[in-house]
């Protein structure tokens, strides 16, 4: 009797749809656009033991990119520039242990 149960056909199960008059509606869309704005953010680092000449070579590296930015279309109104800073490096060991840096010797003239 079990094995007739499982051959019946699935009409007999019932159907999720309701006895009633109904619609049945189903449907897909798409849209598309081109973008009028992005959002890019750009960093310039440079490490070295004198603050002054980091500083000097990231001023490059921004007046590059200053200097290309009218090639992509972008006006001096577009570009912002901020945060610049300057800051220690600092290093630690496994044990959380701050790691000297060895400053070469300078020799002064007198």
């Amino acid at each position: 009797m079990l094995s007739l149960l499982l051959l019946a056909p699935p009409c007999f199960a019932g159907t999720p749809l309701p006895d009633a008059p109904h619609v049945v509606t189903q449907g897909e869309g798409q849209a598309s656009a081109t973008p009028d704005r992005a959002r890019v953010t750009l960093s310039a680092q440079y490490r070295h033991a004198h603050a002054a000449v980091a500083k000097q070579s990231v001023d490059r590296s921004v007046n590059a990119f200053l200097e290309l930015a009218p090639r992509f279309g972008l006006t001096p109104q577009d570009v912002t520039a901020s945060d610049v800073s300057v800051s220690e490096d600092i290093e630690y060991d496994d044990r959380n242990r701050r790691i000297p840096r060895a400053m070469p010797p300078t020799a002064r003239s007198r």
